[in-house]
């Protein structure tokens, strides 16, 4: 009899459709899962391995000066959601973005309502690059805004100084860098009388990244670029050596 009448339900349910429903709600209704995402940051580690939520919640309990109710959750892969008792914490957190966690880059963000968290959300580090290269004459922040428009959104610009014997100025441009993309070596200006100047990108605090293709996020043993070239005999010179700024 289970047979059969299994078998009976199984035919007619074919022709049916489900009813579409659609349960709306309010904001009222979520009111304590929102209080408590309004006090969190999501985040994507950039790097090739896994990281496990003990490892982040422990290590990073430590080094954000032991916020309290700190919390983590995992989001799958390496992105996380990190939860803080006091709104003091969350912004000052933000506000140091980006961070280095085990040498890679901790990308954060403020957790925003109706915002998937999923990797393209992260695609984008704000990130310090400094131009060497520049003559004396060119050191000034509006050709610095100029030049960093080639590589991505100014955020800001600046002029450091190196002290020594002597004092040498260096332009930085903070620039929303699209970390999807292999980092650039140089970059070329010319002025009004052509002469073209070769300007060296030294970018701050991005730690682990791959001297041979440029990618931030793995190193040089984990570049399935260089495995490739290997198997192909085709190994080329590590090119992207001395870039990242103390």
């Amino acid at each position: 009899m289970a047979d059969l009448g299994g078998s009976s339900r199984k035919g007619r349910s074919r022709g049916l459709e489900e009813e579409e429903v659609v349960v709306g709600f309010e904001d009222k209704d979520i009111a304590e899962g929102l209080q408590k995402c309004s006090q969190s940051l999501v985040g994507r580690i950039l790097a090739d391995r896994a990281f496990s939520v003990g490892t982040m919640e422990s290590a990073l309990f430590s080094i954000w000066g032991q916020p309290a109710g700190f919390k983590v959750q995992s989001h799958g892969g390496n992105l996380f959601q990190f939860f803080f008792a006091n709104e003091m914490d969350v912004l000052r957190i933000e506000k140091g973005a980006p961070w280095l966690f085990k040498n890679y880059i901790l990308n954060l963000r403020r957790w925003r309502q109706g915002v998937a968290i999923e990797e393209k959300e992260f695609a984008y580090v704000s990130i310090w690059i400094q131009l060497w290269g520049l003559p004396e004459y060119c050191k000034i922040k509006e050709l610095g805004r100029k030049v960093g428009g080639a590589l991505g959104e100014v955020l800001d610009v600046d002029i450091f100084i190196i002290k020594g014997k002597e004092e040498y100025r260096i332009v930085k441009v903070q620039i929303n860098l699209d970390v999807t993309r292999p980092l650039r070596r140089i970059l070329k200006i010319a002025g009004p009388d052509e002469r073209v100047i070769e300007l060296k990108l030294r970018y701050e605090r991005i730690s682990n990244f791959c001297n041979y293709c440029g990618q931030v996020g793995h190193e040089v043993r984990g570049c399935h670029e260089q495995l490739k070239d290997a198997v192909n005999g085709e190994v080329e010179e590590e090119l992207w050596g001395g870039m990242a700024a103390s």
